[in-house]
This record gives structure tokens, sequence and C-alpha cells, in this order.
């Protein structure tokens, strides 16, 4: 059974960012099942199977994030387990 987590990531772009973070932790994660955005601003999910790679997740998000904003450790990240 799939299992979920929210991220918020301040300032996230939905629609500039998210794309380039989705391949990111899709590509690096094999368990990740996808990558989705949320109606709640700087919020995705985190649809997985298996255990979870909450650390690697986290560098790969901050890693994919920074990237985008070409201001490496700029973001903050905070993490909830939903189900």
């Amino acid at each position: 059974m799939p299992k979920l987590y929210e991220i918020t990531i301040p300032g996230l772009s939905v629609r500039r960012e998210l794309p380039a973070v989705r391949r990111h932790l899709l590509a690096g994660f094999p368990q990740m099942v996808d990558v989705l955005a949320t109606l709640a601003p700087g919020t995705i999910h985190i649809v997985y199977r298996g255990d979870d790679e909450v650390d690697g997740w986290l560098a790969a998000l901050t890693e994919a994030v920074a990237r985008q904003r070409a201001a490496p450790g700029s973001a903050r990240i905070q993490l909830a387990h939903v189900l």
C-alpha cells in the first residue's frame, strides 16, 4: 500500500520549480511513486512504497530547489508524515 509524506518548501513555485523537483526525486528514488502538488502554497505530497528515505528526500529536494533558485542552500524545508 502506498504511503504519503507532506513536505513544505517555503516559496516553492509549483509552476516554475515543481517539474524539475519532481523529475529529480523520481529519478533518484525508485520506491517513490509520484510527487504531487497540493493546494497549500509551497507544499507537495510524496507518494512512495516501502521504507521512507526522508534524509535522502530532503537532501535531494534542497539540491533541486537550490538549483532552480540559483542560490545553493537557500531552501528551508519542513516535513510532516501524513499517513
